[in-house]
Parts: structure tokens; C-alpha cells; sequence
């Protein structure tokens, strides 16, 4: 089951807000709470953003995820195939390479890590440095406790 969620968490990728919030679905059944959107890593063409999400599926099973995006000045995507924090392999898999438009700015998939409970609570407190292997070579990431502490706050309120 714990596949099946983590699929459908990837359909909804260029679904969620980049400001902090819910979400709860009475179709699907899906509920949970992410964290705002923010910048990672930036670099002369392209900038790497952040957005870490609690999801409960229908059957209960929860998905702790931070879905990682760019943006990029000549409008060509990175693609990412694996990451690594302080020689530690992390859960990673890429994503459809989609735009994600908002206004006049687009951003392109790159893909999720996936945490357990334990992982994503530690986090909250930590954050997380790590390495991401792309298309561009290896770039190196900072995401801050305070995205993994957001939506963990925006989760308890409906989970």
C-alpha cells in the first residue's frame, strides 16, 4: 500500500500550493499538510526549491515526502537520479518531468524523497543537507528544519 500512496503522491505533485496549507479530499480520500515552497540551492541558471508534505491516503497509510523542483532560466529541465547525505543513500525517485506554472513562473519536476516518521520528526528539529545527483552534476542542497517542522504543524491540524 505504502507503493500505491507514494505513486499517487507523485500525480499530485504539480497539484500543491507553494505557500504552506491542507489538503483533504473527500474523493480520494487523501488528507495532510505541506510546508511553503522555498529555495534550496541557487546557482547562476537555475535554482533548486523544496517542499516537504505529510499525506494520509484512504487506507491510512502516510507518506512523509519533500518534493524538489527548479527553476531555470533557459527553460530546460534538470533531471535527478539519486541523493545522498553524508555518504548515506537517501529514498529518492524522479518524477514526470512536467511544468509547474504559477503566474509567469514555471518550474519543472526533479523528484521526492521519501522519510520515515522517525526521519521526518528528527528533521524537523535538524534539517537535512545532502547531495543531489542531476543531469548537471552533483548539487548540493540545504533544507532547513523549518520546512519539515511546517508541514508537520499544517498535518496535525486535520490528521
Amino acid at each position: 500500500m505504502v507503493r500505491f500512496l507514494f505513486s499517487f503522491l507523485l500525480m499530485l505533485l504539480p497539484c500543491l500550493a507553494q505557500a504552506q496549507g491542507t489538503m483533504v479530499s473527500r474523493h480520494t480520500g487523501l488528507a495532510g499538510g505541506y510546508s511553503a515552497e522555498i529555495r534550496v540551492s541557487e546557482h547562476r541558471h537555475f535554482s533548486i526549491y523544496a517542499q516537504a508534505n505529510i499525506i494520509r491516503g484512504a487506507d491510512g497509510a502516510v507518506g512523509y515526502t519533500v518534493f524538489l523542483r527548479h527553476g531555470r532560466s533557459d527553460g530546460s529541465p534538470i533531471y535527478g537520479d539519486a541523493a545522498w547525505s553524508f555518504g548515506r543513500e537517501l529514498f529518492f525517485r524522479p518524477v514526470p518531468r512536467d511544468r509547474v506554472c504559477s503566474g509567469l513562473q514555471c518550474r519543472w519536476n526533479v523528484g521526492v524523497l521519501a522519510f520515515s516518521r522517525a526521519e521526518f520528526a528528527q528533521l524537523a528539529g535538524t534539517g537535512i543537507e545532502l547531495r543531489l545527483i542531476t543531469s548537471e552534476g552533483p548539487i548540493d542542497l540545504n533544507i532547513p528544519a523549518r520546512v519539515f517542522a511546517e508541514a508537520a504543524a499544517q498535518a496535525a491540524a486535520i490528521l
